[in-house]
């Protein structure tokens, strides 16, 4: 806190050097600041130091060189270490010596405080927002705070001495004002208290004092302060931080300037010369201008509080329009609501359309798998007629010898029974047959017919639905109020207009009787219009109701059939009836269409008629009130007639229109009144179709029984032939063998041969069809081992053929690096000499099989790649990567990373300083390969040699300004000035004299 930027401050010997070496640093224009302390301009007085226990000097506590005595002594000589600020007030006013305490608050003799929380760890420009947003809100509290005036930075001056004024306030720039030192104490005991972030310095206006200054009469200077505007109240302040310092031509007047007129100087390029000795200087960028800053920083602060207050503005305008948007989304989401009901309805209607087709479709899926089955019923039924038929001859033939009387009587009796019951089976077979055909057909009349009528007509009636007409109305009569409402408009202008007349000739009375006359007319047009919208409406209504009527019931008998499946069942006669019907109702609907268009034509027309007599009245008005007093009255009358021409063909017109109306009126009727007889008849059909379907289910309950009777007869027919089959293969000699023996003794012969079968009991009667089945398992079990045999040898040569690709790989790819590697190296080093390796395991110690060996090792061998190489020749020993040193193992490294680029070439590389370690040729030599491979891929390279700069493309420097990094674009002249080994001689000269102070 004390040294400040003084800590690192260069020690010369004279201002002579210091003077040359700065003006070398700006003739190179080296970027940063240096400033130097001439020893032979350096003096310090014998200080005698208060004796107190509650201070010591901060020189007793340094150790230094001796030979810096002047310099230490200069810098730290007029400062005490105090133990609290309250202290190191008192002894500054006392003693006149600079006081500090451990936690870094300092007071100035000359007055200024400086103090704060201090963490290292902060940068400069965090600590600086800290301050600036501490001191705003420190002055918010004007109780506490009524002798803080502002900070030193708000004056004005030109910009060509924004360098030389930064230069000569410093950090002074930002210190702050206050009335007197125990407003700043204060100040910085609040903020030790409450720990705050941060460094800021006061400067007491009861604490400065500056003296009456004769300045230099010369044309080469000029007195800082007066090229500064500011307040009158801080100009002892300014007159303490800027009376001192005088802006000098060149650097040379401000040297002599300051050793004669004991005055800081300053150049306009920000050379500083101090009447103590100092010198400071070097390049400074005007672009980075903190007074500049400050009025950018000034002005942007103004401009965003203008901004704040737009952006109010523009929010309460938001929220207004939001407002509005809510209300208008409300009024929308209600009638969404509305929508979304009418919608429900909508969907509803459509859904039963949806389930009474998909009823349909079931019943048409279900007609299809009941014909299969009826297939596979005959099929069966026909093949135990044949087993039937079979059997009976059998019995016929062999058994009916061996039946008693009773028993073949029994037997005939069945098969008679059996032969009607055949007989009455094929005939409601055949029957039933019959009657599906006509279910068919009528089920196949009505898809085709019935339900395609039924499509269209729900169609119609999305199309042209009573809402929709009942809306139509209601708009034409709209039209037809707004029509009124003009004409009755038209009528009061006419009236005023007769009014403003009556002075006129007996001619234009004859006239103004005659205009009320076509108004009278035009009144009786209008209510015949009204009367024949009327009737219009009430036939419409009645037409709309007629149409639902006969829609719904149609819809009703729809849905009717659909469940029952009716018209499956009807006669030929019936459908024949239904077929004309269905004709009559396409040309009724035919003809309904054909009406309900001319209706809609006609009504179109009559549109167009009100329209037309509406536009023609009221610009014919027009025109008469703008020509009345240009025309006689003989014009006007003869206007009259033609209007009244107009109008009588307009009303004929209507009247036509009237008569076709009602015509149509008169055809719907005719419509509905045939519609209801053919609702009559309809009703009949179904009627019958009931009266078919009792019929059919009469003789459908015969049918099962009859169906029942003959799976009894099929269940002893299948009992008898397992007896049959039971009894097997009768012997040849059977019939005369046992032919005369009694019933008793053939069962007495059965069981003596059931005896005889009990002793082979023991035998395994399934051992053969066990002997088949596992030899039919053992030749699978040998079938499968042949293919799992054959699927190990394929995957075997498999096997072999891609150990076999991976080591023609691997071969292929390491004769290529090799090769690479041996001409990369040659280039590097045109001397020596490398050689690639490839180590297996079965070879000890460092003996590696060449790549140009026959009868390469398996891939599995492979353990490694040894390099080998010579620098210094062709007949050289061959050396290890051990035995290499720090730059021949980078230069090989270099070399293999390039052998590999030829090889398998990446996009790009990054090196990193690949020539720190290599002498000028091989990094010349490194260079040309790189510029040599670049065609193929990008390189970046960091470097601090010049040999990569001679083929680089483009360049960036990296410069590290107040702790911080940038890059920035360079040339190629600065790249090469900025990493320049051999240096000029002046800079060897700042190399002796430049050296740290030791602390």
């Amino acid at each position: 806190m004390t040294a400040g930027n003084k800590l690192f401050h260069h020690i010369v010997e004279n201002d002579k050097v210091g003077t040359r070496i700065l003006q070398e640093m700006n003739k190179m224009k080296l970027p940063g600041e240096v400033t130097f302390m001439p020893i032979n301009r350096l003096f310090s007085k014998e200080i005698n130091y208060p004796e107190t226990a509650d201070a010591i000097p901060m020189i007793s506590r340094l150790t230094y060189d001796n030979k810096h005595e002047i310099v230490m002594r200069f810098i730290f000589g007029k400062t005490l270490i105090c133990r609290s600020l309250e202290v190191a007030t008192s002894l500054a006013r006392s003693s006149h010596l600079d006081c500090i305490t451990l936690d870094g608050d300092q007071v100035s003799h000359k007055g200024s405080l400086t103090g704060g929380y201090f963490d290292s760890r902060r940068s400069r420009l965090e600590l600086h927002k800290t301050h600036t947003s501490l001191v705003t809100e420190i002055q918010e509290q004007k109780e506490q705070l009524d002798g803080h005036h502002q900070k030193l930075n708000n004056f004005d001056c030109g910009k060509e001495f924004y360098t030389a004024v930064e230069m000569t306030a410093g950090n002074k720039l930002f210190h702050h004002i206050v009335e007197n030192d125990k407003v700043g104490t204060r100040i910085l005991q609040e903020m030790n208290k409450m720990k705050l972030p941060g460094e800021v310095t006061f400067m007491p206006i009861n604490r400065l004092f500056s003296k009456e200054i004769n300045y230099p009469e010369t044309a080469d200077a000029i007195p800082m302060i007066s090229r500064l505007t500011y307040d009158n109240k801080h100009e002892i302040v300014m007159r303490f931080i800027f009376g001192k310092t005088l802006i000098c031509r060149s650097l040379e007047v401000a040297t002599s300037l300051a050793r004669s007129s004991h005055l800081d100087c300053i150049t306009l390029d920000g050379d500083q010369v101090s009447h103590k000795g100092s010198l400071t200087g070097g390049y400074f960028d005007s672009r980075r201008s903190r007074l500049e800053l400050h009025k950018t920083h000034t002005s942007l602060v103004t401009e965003i509080q203008e901004q704040k207050e737009q952006l109010d503005g523009h929010h309460q305008k938001l929220n207004d329009v939001e407002s509005q948007i809510n209300q208008i989304v409300g009024e929308m989401q209600r009638a969404e609501t509305k929508n979304s009901k009418n919608k429900d309805t909508f969907d509803k209607m459509k859904t039963d359309i949806r389930l009474l087709k998909d009823e349909l479709a079931t019943i048409e899926r279900s007609r299809q798998p009941k014909e299969r089955s009826l297939v596979s019923h005959e099929s069966s039924l026909n093949s135990m007629e044949s087993l039937e038929e079979s059997l009976r001859n059998e019995l016929q033939q062999d058994l009916l010898t061996q039946l008693s009387v009773s028993d073949q009587q029994e037997v005939d009796r069945l098969n008679d029974e059996i032969r009607q019951l055949t007989q009455k089976n094929k005939e409601a077979f055949s029957r039933r047959m019959h009657l599906e055909a006509q279910k068919n057909k009528l089920e196949n009349l009505l898809n085709n017919n019935l339900c395609r009528r039924k499509d269209e007509l729900e169609a119609a009636l999305q199309e042209i639905s009573v809402e929709d007409r009942r809306q139509k109305l209601e708009s034409e009569r709209q039209e037809l109020n707004v029509i009124s409402g003009r004409i009755d408009d038209v009528n009061e202008q006419i009236k005023t207009l007769d009014e403003s007349l009556e002075s006129m000739a007996k001619k234009q009375r004859e006239f103004q009787i005659d205009l009320e006359k076509k108004k009278s007319d035009e009144r009786d047009t209008i209510e015949r219009i009204n009367e024949d919208s009327k009737d219009l409406e009430k036939m419409t209504s009645k037409q709309s109701v007629l149409s639902k009527k006969s829609m719904e019931s149609l819809e009703e008998s729809l849905r009717n059939e659909l469940q029952q499946d009716l018209l499956t069942q009807l006669s030929v006669s019936d459908q024949q009836e239904v077929d004309r019907l269905n004709d009559e109702i396409r040309q009724l609907t035919q003809k309904n269409k054909e009406a309900f268009s001319r209706r809609m034509h006609l009504e179109a027309q009559k549109n167009k008629l009100e329209n037309l007599l509406n536009n023609n009245l009221c610009r014919r008005k027009d025109e008469l009130e703008a020509a009345l007093q240009e025309i006689s009255v003989e014009d006007r009358r003869q206007k009259l007639e033609s209007e009244r021409q107009e109008l009588n063909v307009i009303s004929g017109r209507i009247d036509d229109v009237n008569e076709q109306i009602k015509t149509l009126d008169e055809s719907l009727e005719s419509m509905a009144k045939k519609q209801r007889e053919f609702q009559i008849d309809l009703e009949k059909k179904k009627s019958d179709e009931r009266d078919t379907i009792e019929r059919i289910n009469e003789d459908s309950k015969d049918l099962e029984k009859m169906t029942s009777k003959q799976s009894v007869l099929s269940k002893k027919v299948e009992e008898c032939m397992r007896k049959i089959r039971e009894l097997g293969t009768l012997p040849g000699d059977a019939e005369t063998k046992y032919a005369n023996l009694s019933l008793k003794q053939l069962y007495k012969k059965l069981q003596q041969c059931n005896q005889e079968l009990q002793k082979y009991s023991h035998v395994n009667k399934k051992a053969l069809d066990q002997y088949l089945d596992f030899s039919e398992k053992k030749e699978k079990l040998l079938q499968r081992k042949a293919d799992l045999d054959a699927g190990h040898r394929s995957i075997v040569d498999l096997m072999t053929a891609l150990e076999q690709r991976k080591y023609e790989a691997i071969q292929v790819t390491f004769r290529q690096v090799s090769m690479f590697f041996g001409e990369v190296f040659k280039r590097l080093v045109p001397s020596g000499r490398a050689h690639l390796d490839m180590k297996t395991e079965d070879v000890a110690n460092h003996e590696s099989q060449s790549q140009n060996n026959s009868g390469p090792p398996t891939f599995d061998n492979f353990s490694g790649v040894s390099i080998r190489v010579s620098f210094t020749g062709i007949n050289a020993e061959m050396k290890d990567m051990q035995q290499l040193s720090g730059g021949q193992k980078s230069l090989v490294a270099l070399a293999f990373i390039f052998a590999i680029q030829k090889c398998d070439p990446a996009p790009f590389y990054l090196f990193d300083e690949i020539d720190q370690a290599l002498d000028p040729q091989h990094r010349k030599a490194v260079a040309d390969m790189i510029h040599e491979l670049c065609k193929d891929a990008q390189f970046i390279t960091t470097t601090f040699r010049p040999e990569l700069l001679e083929t680089a493309d483009k360049f960036y420097g990296v410069k590290f300004r107040n702790r911080i990094s940038h890059i920035e674009v360079v040339s190629k002249d600065e790249a090469q000035d900025f990493v320049e080994d051999d240096t000029q001689h002046i800079l060897s000269l700042i190399k002796q004299i430049l050296k740290p102070i030791p602390i």
